[in-house]
């Protein structure tokens, strides 16, 4: 049986999937665990990502599409945001760059996950803004937590799990 406690779905089509997730305390700026946006269109990957994510300490909040992964970051303020590039409604890309031109999300890191190897769409994500490029098809779902990790020490932000006394 999965623990689905750390992960909320949202899609514009269908709503709410599953609301299950720990809410940040409003104005705090203490968090149970890191929060990992993933904006991602594919359930298996959403629901393999989310658990792995999970597993590791993190509150993974899941968006479907680019139009509801920019209003959940809005929403939420994650600490780090995992996003793919093929997508409806809104493609990654423009997701990017929609999230790096708003004052409430500019600075939160943006990881894109895609299957995309091309240069071009490497090189363009990375001058968007995107700190890290990961290609699915080349990597692991341990591979994707530990950058998750690495570039969420960078910031200062630990894992619950992580941390030590």
């Amino acid at each position: 049986m999965t623990d689905t406690s750390n992960t909320r779905v949202v899609n514009s089509e269908d709503g709410v999937k599953n609301t299950n997730a720990t809410s940040a305390t409003s104005g705090a700026d203490f968090r149970a665990k890191p929060i990992v946006l993933l904006i991602e269109d594919e359930t298996l990957i959403n629901r393999m990502y989310s658990k792995k994510l999970s597993d590791d300490g993190y509150e993974c909040v899941v968006a479907t599409n680019g139009v509801d992964g920019v209003t959940l970051a809005n929403e939420r303020k994650p600490d780090l945001i995992l996003c793919d590039i093929m997508m409806p409604e809104k493609d990654g890309l423009s997701t990017l760059k929609d999230l790096k031109a708003s004052d409430v999300t500019k600075s939160i890191p943006v990881v894109m996950l895609t299957n995309l190897a091309d240069e071009t769409y490497v090189n363009q994500a990375l001058d968007m803004g995107a700190v890290s490029y990961l290609v699915k098809s080349q990597i692991l779902p341990p591979d994707v937590v530990a950058k998750v990790k690495e570039v969420l020490e960078g910031t200062g932000k630990r894992p619950l799990m992580a941390q030590t006394a």
